[in-house]
């Protein structure tokens, strides 16, 4: 297992692991609790708890074996020593930190800006001198950009072994904290139930929760044939172990999988990648969970958008193009549970959504292509411009064809669509197939836009999503409605609009991206043969057999983080014999919590953390290599 290494005296890795029972998430960074939110999931951070000495700390941070209880060593420049055990009551929305200290440590809460923060001893068990720090937070609250707290909320800090000096706890000696999160009187009773209860029934009821759990989970380690290392195959089966629990952690009880630290919104794209891990992990429920979560949104607006709240019934996130690409992962991810579970019905149950899913995408098409998400990873991430998010998109046309042939054989066979319905869709299919070569392939290469679609389509007047002139010039994210603005070419707000700006990209251009050449593999489609294939991935093997690594845009430095599993899932299909190195190398990119982060600028961890995406769709690619090894 990796040992995560903390100091408050140097520039710190940045390497996140959560903890989570689906109610009530905390995101740790080493011994600092970075983020504790919920319940709901989507919710902001009440509050974030520090560690202080009056001497420099450093710590040691490893997850306990078979468990999600994390144990922080801390050691002070004098060698004293303090030891932390944190983890989460599986039925209850209460965080546990036991300790045993030999020198004083503080522990300062730093609310979130509008956090009420208040001393009120009358919420625990009404011990006499009782201290229990309550932070409320109250309805209204707004959070990442345009949503806010639906009821007021509460999170009650109490417990043994420690003082309260302002919003600081003093540690001296041993005991535990007790954070208990959610609306009143249920923190309130929750709080006491957990002050009542011993230290080993805690972590007892912890440790029998995960052991269940990680009992189902399929250990990809022991699938890989035993001429690989053991050394490999044994890092193989602890990333298993480590992304299994990233991934159960940060899934609510609604079903929505949270996108990462600290995004507090269950995405499309980033659920469709975390559900091929789940189930290369063997965790079919959560993935059905997963389905059933899109549903509930459907049922509820008649459409699911980039982004979704968890228990947060308004939370939306809207962008450009949200009825491309998204669409797609919604009826694939359905299609590859019912294939892998033999679970046939839940097609039936969805298939209300799967044909809005698919009729959706229809207006989207011109030329035979598709647009960008306007969230795409590669968008996000400034390696494809957010000026070609109206291009042709080779990752989306491909989606859109492969999720709408799988929805129309079995929409065929079950009698769902009269026949003139089925003949509409077919034609717009074979479009896009007949097509797509000449769309995206040039020289035998995999292009990932292609600007002729401007000409197929009427492009939107209004959009929402970011300011493209401020984003592309300033590097400024500002979120809301959008206007195209012919004269400069980009969407703008309100306050950039009409004005002269620079056109810094060649909007002419098509781009090559390892994030789309790669892609036909990993979703093994029928619109380019295996000799393709190998053609459009030959550029990024030799790239590789250079640099030991694949950067998104081969002109850049930045690897989106489910790169090297998209290479990984390539060389597997063409059982090239590099993929055993493609496979050390992907490994070797886990941060030392076993997670795999949304990017890295020159193979250094950047931006979002603990992400289950990038390490679901890494976990579904070891699958297909060891697959690719029977």
């Amino acid at each position: 297992m990796k040992q995560r290494i903390w100091s408050d005296r140097t520039p710190d890795s940045g390497a996140i692991h959560a903890i989570g029972n689906g109610d009530f998430l905390v995101y740790g960074q080493g011994p600092i609790l970075s983020q504790l939110q919920g319940p709901p999931y989507t919710a902001p951070s009440f509050c974030s708890v520090g560690v202080k000495s009056e001497t420099p700390l450093q710590c040691v941070s490893v997850q306990e074996k078979g468990a999600v209880l994390w144990q922080h060593r801390l050691q002070n420049e004098n060698g004293k020593k303090a030891v932390f055990t944190d983890g989460m009551l599986p039925d209850r929305a209460v965080f546990f930190r036991l300790f045993e200290t030999e020198f004083a440590l503080q522990l300062p809460a730093t609310p979130l800006a509008g956090v009420d923060v208040l001393h009120m001893p009358q919420l625990t068990t009404g011990r006499p001198g009782q201290d229990c720090l309550a932070l409320r937070m109250p309805a209204g609250t707004n959070f990442f950009t345009n949503l806010a707290v639906e009821q007021e909320s509460w999170l009650l800090i109490a417990g043994e072994g420690f003082t309260l000096q302002d919003n600081a706890l003093r540690l001296e000696g041993s005991g535990r904290v007790f954070f208990s999160a959610g609306t009143l009187p249920d923190a309130a009773q929750n709080l006491s139930f957990a002050m009542k209860t011993p230290d080993s029934a805690l972590l007892n009821a912890v440790r029998s929760h995960w052991a269940a759990f990680f009992a189902g989970i399929t250990d990809l380690g022991k699938l890989l044939p035993d001429t690989l290392p053991d050394a490999l195959r044994q890092q193989v089966s602890e990333a298993c172990y480590s992304v299994a629990a990233l991934i159960k952690c940060q899934q609510s009880r609604s079903g929505g999988e949270i996108a990462g630290h600290p995004y507090p919104l269950g995405y499309v794209r980033d659920m469709a990648g975390t559900l091929r891990g789940m189930l290369a992990l063997g965790m079919k429920k959560e993935a059905a969970a997963i389905l059933r979560f899109w549903k509930a949104r459907y049922d509820l607006f008649g459409n699911v958008h980039n982004a979704e709240g968890m228990g947060n019934a308004s939370a939306r996130l809207i962008f450009p193009n949200d009825c491309t690409e998204l669409p797609a992962y919604i009826i694939l991810s359905a299609f590859h549970y019912a294939e892998a579970t033999g679970d046939n019905a839940i097609l039936t149950e969805l298939w209300p959504m799967l044909h809005w899913a698919f009729t959706a995408q229809l207006s989207q098409l011109g030329g035979g292509m598709m647009g960008f998400s306007g969230d795409e990873t590669y968008i996000a991430g400034g390696t494809l411009p957010r000026v070609h998010t109206h291009n042709g998109s080779a990752e989306a046309t491909l989606l859109f064809w492969e999720s709408g042939t799988k929805l129309l054989s079995w929409a065929r066979q079950q009698a769902f669509i009269p026949a003139a319905q089925s003949e509409t869709w077919q034609k717009m299919l074979d479009e896009a197939q007949q097509k797509y070569r000449t769309n995206f392939v040039k020289d035998g290469l995999l292009y990932a836009n292609n600007p002729a679609r401007l000409a197929q389509i009427d492009r939107p007047l209004f959009t929402h999503g970011f300011c493209e002139a401020e984003d592309v010039l300033e590097h400024k994210l500002k979120l809301g409605w959008m206007m195209y603005d012919p004269a400069c070419g980009y969407y703008c707000c309100p306050e950039c609009y009409g004005k002269p700006h620079k056109n810094i990209h060649d909007r002419s251009k098509q781009h090559l991206l390892s994030s789309v050449s790669l892609l036909p593999a990993f979703y093994r489609t029928g619109l380019l043969n295996r000799q393709e294939i190998a053609a459009a991935a030959a550029p990024y093997i030799k790239m590789f057999e250079q640099k030991g690594f694949i950067p998104s845009n081969a002109e850049g430095n930045r690897a989106l983080g489910y790169d090297s599993g998209l290479f990984l899932a390539t060389l597997s299909l063409l059982r090239h014999p590099q993929r055993v190195q493609a496979l050390q190398s992907m490994l070797d990119m886990l941060d030392e919590t076993g997670a795999w982060v949304e990017y890295y600028d020159d193979g250094v961890p950047f931006n979002c953390r603990c992400r289950p995406w990038e390490s679901g769709i890494n976990m579904e690619s070891i699958r297909l290599l060891a697959e690719s090894c029977q």
